[in-house]
């Protein structure tokens, strides 16, 4: 009776320990001119939306269609990397679409931007950063459109948006310079 118990516990870990490595083995390596891409594929099909941008891989290219794709769906981590090594672009995909949260850096390593996607939809916190890290651009999309408030910092603008439509523009004013001007 132990051992018997003693087998199957360890047939368990042993099959759990497999399964753990397995992710290693399934991962693509490949590179173009400008980036090394590692990431991990599909051969499940899923019907299109004509309103999502699919990825795939296919004869040692990632490509990427709306309303479509060729070829194995891009499924799980994906990252991107400058020839320095330097990262470029990670996130994760589920059956050819983005989803949860992608980042983009410049080739000097500083954050480029942050995106939030739902099943190949824009949808959340997007921010965007200058080559040196300072923030640009703030904002949300919903579904595919801007929505809520978008804070532009170069420009010290605000504009809120509901479903893609501008309600109201707000400008930045710098008060100390107004006052003297009224004067």
């Amino acid at each position: 009776m132990k051992t018997s118990t003693l087998k199957s516990t360890f047939l368990f870990f042993t099959f759990l320990l497999l399964c753990s490595f397995q992710d290693s083995f399934l991962i693509k390596r490949i590179s173009d001119k400008d980036f090394r891409y590692e990431f991990f594929t599909t051969n499940k099909k899923k019907k299109p939306d004509i309103k999502k941008e699919y990825f795939w891989f296919k004869g040692g290219m990632i490509h990427h269609a709306q309303y479509g794709s060729a070829g194995e769906l891009l499924d799980g981590k994906f990252s991107k990397f400058y020839h320095s090594n330097q990262l470029a672009e990670q996130g994760t995909f589920r059956k050819g679409l983005r989803i949860k949260e992608w980042k983009f850096w410049h080739p000097n390593g500083k954050i480029s931007s942050i995106q939030h996607w739902a099943s190949g939809v824009k949808h959340g916190v997007w921010l965007s950063f200058d080559s040196e890290g300072k923030m640009i651009e703030s904002g949300f999309y919903k579904n595919n459109l801007k929505s809520k408030t978008w804070i532009n910092y170069e420009r010290k603008d605000t504009l809120v948006y509901k479903k893609e439509k501008l309600l109201h523009l707000k400008l930045k004013r710098n008060t100390t310079k107004n006052r003297k001007q009224r004067k």
